[in-house]
């Protein structure tokens, strides 16, 4: 599976495609049924919405597979090395196959790589799928919050955190140090330069 991330300029083709899927997977999960989750739409996926998440930081992008979109995901960094998980979701046809597992996999390593040590998401308590494939990674609820607008019926959400761990320094064999002239060594020249700097002080310090 791939990830292809959306442009700016892209919002309002992403919301049309995310938008449907949004609606299906949610209808069920409110006590205000589909008129509920229609009204709050915009607010969780509109084109205004992605802008305005893009613009704070967070990736929006497809989750393709042999060149079809099988859903889209969304994240971004809250800072103090935190990254969260925003939006998850899966086309029918690629559900309970291990895309989402992927998909979490992709968004944890990303963490990891820009050296975060937790991972958060919101999770709707009625979706016991996802639920259950957040606790397989160690996700566990923090805290639990009622969400209302309008006179509907409340909604319970999960605040689910992990502890991850952070990807170790890289090794420096390719590093290459570049200076202001735009010339660039590589790590084994230098290697062999100070190498061959340390054997020179060991005969000098012979002959003294």
């Amino acid at each position: 599976m791939e990830f292809r991330k959306v442009l700016p300029g892209e919002e309002a083709e992403f919301s049309d495609y995310a938008r449907p899927l949004w609606l299906d997977a949610n209808e069920s999960l409110v006590g205000g049924g589909r008129p509920m989750i229609e009204e709050i739409c915009e607010d969780w996926i509109g084109p205004e919405t992605v802008r305005r998440k893009i613009g704070e930081g967070f990736v929006f992008g497809y989750l393709m597979e042999d060149g079809r979109k099988a859903g889209f995901a969304s994240f971004g960094i809250q800072g103090d090395g935190v990254i969260e998980l925003d939006k998850l979701y899966l086309e029918p046809e690629f559900r309970g196959k291990g895309y989402g597992k992927s998909a979490l996999e992709h968004v944890l390593e990303h963490g990891r790589s820009l050296g975060c040590s937790k991972a958060v998401l919101i999770v709707n308590s009625n979706n016991a799928p996802a639920v259950s494939l957040y606790e397989r990674f160690g996700f566990v609820t923090e805290e639990v919050k009622a969400y209302r607008r309008n006179g509907w019926p409340e909604t319970r959400l999960y605040i689910m955190s992990k502890r991850i761990v952070r990807r170790p320094p890289e090794p420096l064999v390719g590093l290459y140090i570049q200076y202001t002239n735009q010339s660039c060594i590589g790590y084994n020249t230098l290697r062999l330069f100070f190498v061959h700097i340390a054997r020179m002080y060991f005969i000098l310090d012979s002959v003294i």
